[in-house]
């Protein structure tokens, strides 16, 4: 299971585009039967938008971009490593007790 960390950020909005958003993240939750916020409403058009620009927000992505991000850069080794413990892994039998 992927953990996406998420950072803040500051965006501005006209009173208009905000409103706007309000307004459907309020729809939506009452369809929904949960809250629903503006950001989670602004991150899913973020992730349309860069879809269409042939940006895909893989997990493999994901996860290759927060390792750049706190370790610098991988080791050229690292894709080979990974390759090799998912093989080893793959050929365990898991029995429940």
């Amino acid at each position: 299971m992927l953990i996406n960390v998420m950072e803040r950020t500051t965006i501005y909005l006209d009173k208009d585009l905000k409103g706007h958003l309000l307004e459907i993240a309020s729809e939506k939750g009452k369809k929904e039967g949960k809250r629903s916020a503006m950001a989670d409403i602004v991150r899913e058009a973020l992730k349309e938008y860069l879809a269409k620009r042939g940006i895909m927000m893989t997990e493999k992505n994901a996860i290759t971009k927060r390792m750049l991000s706190t370790k610098g850069a991988l080791d050229k080794d690292f894709e080979k490593r990974v390759k090799k413990v998912k093989t080893d892994f793959a050929k365990w039998k898991i029995r429940s007790a």
